[in-house]
């Protein structure tokens, strides 16, 4: 027994504890205008949601704000469909209520854009 409960702690203990990716998407996130800002945007299947995580670099101390348009980055929607959390220090987490599926199929784009910009500072196509 006690053989067995060993083999159970180390094998917890090995498992990667990251979520698998097998369903997920990684979008990556590419600098706009000039802004040196680049990342990962990671989502993540939660039933009929989609939590999504950003990761950016080179982002400044100040709040940023990020959204998923429907259309590409090189010609974004006019407004956004889903909101994202402000991402602070360059890091945002939200659980959107769309699926990957959904997200997808849609053609969306994800989007960050600077305290007070218009333009996006970094943008990244989602695709499957």
């Amino acid at each position: 027994m006690p053989k067995l409960l060993l083999i159970l702690v180390l094998n917890g203990m090995l498992a990667d504890p990251s979520p698998a990716l097998d369903n997920g998407v990684r979008v990556n996130l590419d600098p706009r205008d000039d802004s040196g800002q680049t990342g990962l945007a990671t989502l993540i299947p939660a039933g009929e949601k989609t939590r999504v995580v950003i990761d950016l670099s080179g982002a400044p101390e100040k709040a940023q704000s990020a959204s998923i348009h429907l259309g590409r980055c090189d010609a974004l929607g006019s407004s956004a469909r889903w909101i994202l959390k402000p991402l602070r220090e360059g890091r945002s987490i939200t659980l959107v209520p769309a699926s990957i599926d959904t997200l997808v199929k849609q053609q969306a784009a994800i989007s960050v854009r600077g305290s007070g910009k218009q333009s996006p500072v970094a943008c990244g196509n989602i695709s499957g």
